[in-house]
């Protein structure tokens, strides 16, 4: 049943977006008044990343590129990975983007955060456009006055910035940042119909990653040329310049390493992925942090990740694999980015970041007219507010079968994955480029940018 509900007073939607962030934080501030120092929300994640920033990725990474130009370096992943313990997981690809900043200047973390920072606002800014992008192709600033395009654009702006995965990864000096702002800029591409450049970007993204080849996939299956050729612009040459850097035993010994990360996990709380539940419902492993230990190897864990890998697969897949609807939508994109994240054994706090922008899109679809429904409108707050914060409460669940809950991110981007995927139809078709569509009260517009 859909009926005129009290979402889309400006009030609700504020509260909505911002309230458990600013009641977390208010928390923060009375337990430091306490002193209980240890306590952090989303909010205070994000201001402590303007501040001081960690090398969670730059530490492991420069390790590596110190052992690649030694005598081991025609074996860095046995050498490094599975003799020293370091928990250098990226491809040997990802490596050409930061060997340029060897000898550069004596602290290159110190400059790679700084870069950090301003991809973490770039990304917010992104978000903001998207915002703006997708308010006008649903009409929705025809709901209010002049000033309304502007709140929009900075409610995003202020959103992303707090939003704790992105705040978590510029926190904790990651490369997770590039890889934010990489998805953010090709979702926008996307909406303007630049699905070559959208493909650059999730190709640089697979250089890092290498789970985002799923993207090369999708592509082929929707036989989408440009989206596949931009792709393929980026990986073929970084690939091919990789091959000639690092040799071909090094990216060998690559896939040695994600078969033993992928027949483990990660137990820690902050893997938000059927591999981290199931560990920690198991109690298999510590449930500390480790800079050199994984999980034990369990049989358990081992098929429950693997059915989870198929099953996001064919979540993400599905539509392109049947042609369903004629062909790809920025929905579609993600949804399969959502799935690379969520099938990954190890899927990190900070690896949900790329879920922003869909959580835009997700807003402007549920409110594009003049009826809103009030199913949807409460699945998608409890889906930002599970997302989109933290309470360092939640650490005290792991020793107790309530440490489900501590995948609060996982099942907050399950209903996102719901959404994108049962949205392609009305609800979906607004937002992209160069159709003409109806809105429900809204009349007939162009999607080229304003209404007709």
């Amino acid at each position: 049943m859909r009926a005129q509900f009290g979402w889309t007073s400006w009030p609700t939607i504020l509260a909505c977006i911002f309230g458990v962030s600013v009641l977390l934080f208010g928390l923060d501030i009375l337990l430091d008044l306490a002193g209980y120092q240890d306590h952090v929300s989303a909010m205070r994640v994000a201001l402590g990343s303007f501040r001081t920033m960690l090398d969670d990725s730059w530490r492991p990474t420069f390790a590596a590129l110190k052992m690649i130009d030694g005598p081991e370096g025609d074996r860095l992943y046995q050498a490094l990975f599975f003799e020293q313990s370091t928990k250098f997981q990226y491809p040997p690809a990802s490596l050409l983007y930061l060997k340029p900043l060897q000898g550069l200047t004596e602290d290159p973390g110190l400059l790679l955060n700084r870069l950090n920072l301003v991809f973490y606002l770039a990304q917010a800014g992104v978000v903001a456009k998207i915002a703006d992008v997708a308010a006008l192709r649903s009409r929705f600033y025809d709901k209010g006055g002049p000033n309304l395009r502007a709140a929009v654009v900075l409610i995003a702006f202020c959103a992303a910035i707090i939003f704790y995965p992105t705040a978590k990864a510029a926190k904790i000096g990651q490369i997770q940042v590039w890889l934010d702002l990489a998805f953010a800029v090709s979702v926008l591409c996307w909406l303007f119909g630049r699905k070559g450049i959208a493909g650059a970007l999730l190709g640089f993204a697979c250089t890092i990653k290498p789970q985002f080849g799923l993207f090369l996939v999708w592509g082929l299956l929707w036989r989408d040329w440009r989206f596949v050729g931009g792709y393929l612009a980026v990986v073929v040459p970084v690939g091919l310049l990789s091959l000639a850097v690092f040799g071909i035993k090094n990216h060998l010994d690559y896939l040695q390493v994600l078969g033993f990360i992928t027949e483990r996990g990660e137990t820690y709380f902050p893997n938000n992925s059927i591999n981290g539940i199931v560990n920690r419902l198991l109690f298999n492993g510590s449930l500390d942090w480790s800079y050199t230990e994984f999980a034990p190897p369990n049989a358990v864990v081992y098929w429950s990740t693997r059915l989870a890998f198929l099953a996001f697969l064919a979540v993400g897949l599905k539509r392109a694999l049947f042609r369903e609807g004629g062909r790809p939508s920025v929905f579609d994109l993600g949804v399969v980015m959502l799935c690379a994240v969520m099938a990954s054994p190890v899927a990190w706090e900070h690896h949900y970041g790329v879920a922003m922008p869909l959580f835009v899109l997700a807003f402007f679809a549920v409110y594009r007219g003049n009826v809103v429904s009030p199913a949807l409108a409460i699945g998608l707050w409890v889906s930002w507010t599970l997302a989109a914060n933290f309470t360092q409460l939640i650490v005290g669940l792991g020793p107790t079968y309530f440490n489900i809950l501590q995948a609060h991110l996982f099942f907050g981007c399950l209903w996102l994955v719901w959404f994108l995927t049962t949205q392609h139809g009305q609800a979906g078709a607004w937002i992209e480029p160069g159709e003409t569509v109806h809105a429900a009260g809204a009349g007939t517009f162009s999607k080229a940018g304003d209404a007709a």
